[in-house]
Order: C-alpha cells, then sequence, then structure tokens
C-alpha cells in the first residue's frame, strides 16, 4: 500500500525541492518502491520511524493524536497515517516539498508543478504487475 499527500512542511526543510520525503513500515516494500523511484526519475529520500516516538501520538482525549510538535514533522505524519496501514507494507512519500519547487537556482527540477509520485506510482504498478501475485519482489523490468 502506498499513499502520497502533501502533509507536511517539514519535508521542505528536511530535504528540499528535489525529492519527496518517505518513511515506511517494511523494508522489502521499501526496496520496490525505491527500485521503481530510481527506473521513474521520481527521486524519494526514506526517513526512519523511530519506536520510541510512538509515545508522541498519544492523546488523552482520543484515540489518536495528530499535532505539530515542532520537530520530525515528516517522520511524525508517516507513524500517524501508519496507524491506518493494518499492518500492511507500506509507505507514505510526503510530496509537500517536491509538488511544487519555487527554487529557480535548482535546475535538477522544473519550476513550478512538478506531478512528484506520478511517474513513481507508474513504475510502482509496473513492478507489481510483471511480479505477478506469486513472486515478491517483482522481476526485473526486461525479464
Amino acid at each position: 500500500m502506498i499513499d502520497l499527500a502533501t502533509l507536511t512542511g517539514a519535508a521542505t526543510v528536511a530535504i528540499g525541492h528535489a525529492a519527496s520525503a518517505a518513511v515506511s513500515n517494511d523494508d522489502e516494500f521499501w526496496s520496490v518502491v525505491e527500485r521503481a523511484s530510481r527506473e521513474a526519475g521520481d527521486r524519494v529520500w526514506r526517513l526512519p520511524i523511530y519506536a520510541d516516538y510512538r509515545i508522541l501520538l498519544r492523546s488523552q482525549i482520543a484515540d489518536l493524536r495528530n499535532a505539530e510538535y515542532g520537530e520530525a514533522g515528516t517522520i511524525m505524519g508517516g507513524m500517524f497515517i501508519a496507524e491506518f496501514a493494518g499492518g500492511k507494507p507500506w509507505a507514505h512519500i510526503d510530496i509537500a516539498a517536491s509538488a511544487w519547487n519555487t527554487n529557480l537556482e535548482l535546475t535538477t527540477v522544473l519550476r513550478g508543478p512538478s506531478g512528484a509520485g506520478t511517474r513513481l506510482c507508474i513504475e510502482l504498478a509496473e513492478l507489481m504487475a510483471r511480479g505477478g501475485t506469486d513472486s515478491w519482489p517483482p522481476a526485473p523490468r526486461n525479464a
């Protein structure tokens, strides 16, 4: 399972406009997402999920808390979404920084709207389709 969202401005601070920040709960699934990213030319950078940050999601008045903590915003936003993945292999791609490039000096991406994540999702679907249901991770593109 994969989700893309303009979730946090913290992603811009963390890695800038040239890539999308990401978190994932599954190393094997992440390796396929990362491969799709490379093959599609749609950059992603995985941030860690620290188990001890889980306590920051606790709330005295709700089942779960999603609030600005002032630090680790992209990680915390991803951890909040992970609560709804039901333990399934999952990745969150935070496109808040990469969806719209305002940096005139950055020449590796176009200025303005980028379509961040679109090529990644297409490539991921193609990788998974080539792998079939009995093959994980997916077969190489030219196999």
